[in-house]
């Protein structure tokens, strides 16, 4: 006998994921880790295909798998502030027309909330160890 297909998710429920135990903090900075290595190898590969600056996607490589690994507070605030300064730059070259800059605006601000999702599970992360048991 087939089982039935599992509702899927909605965006919002993707994007909003309550952080009640130590498992799902976890999971959620992993899920946003993997977020940004991923925007960050897009961003190499872009860089290849038109000859421009490979700094942002290894930074974004290197945070994200530093947080992937380590789960730590100051790595996610490293997530935070790279994004945030990238979404500040996109929306300035959206507003702005500055030629050669991105204007993803959707994707800039995605990637900052996951950002600001692996700041929040690791201090979730934190508060989690230090409870007694």
């Amino acid at each position: 006998m087939r089982k039935p297909y599992a509702a899927k998710r909605s965006l919002r429920e993707s994007l909003i994921q309550p952080i009640a135990t130590q498992e799902d903090a976890v999971k959620a900075i992993k899920q946003a880790s993997a977020v940004f290595i991923m925007v960050g190898a897009i961003t190499l590969m872009l860089t290849l295909w038109w000859k421009g600056t490979w700094i942002d996607g290894a930074l974004y490589i290197l945070i994200g798998a530093l947080s992937y690994f380590l789960h730590s507070r100051i790595i996610a605030a490293g997530l935070i502030l790279l994004s945030g300064l990238a979404f500040l730059n996109t929306l300035n070259n959206m507003l702005n027309s500055i030629p050669g800059g991105g204007t993803n605006i959707v994707m800039s601000a995605l990637v900052f909330w996951y950002g600001y999702q692996a700041f929040n599970a690791t201090t979730r992360l934190a508060e989690f160890r230090r409870a007694p048991k």
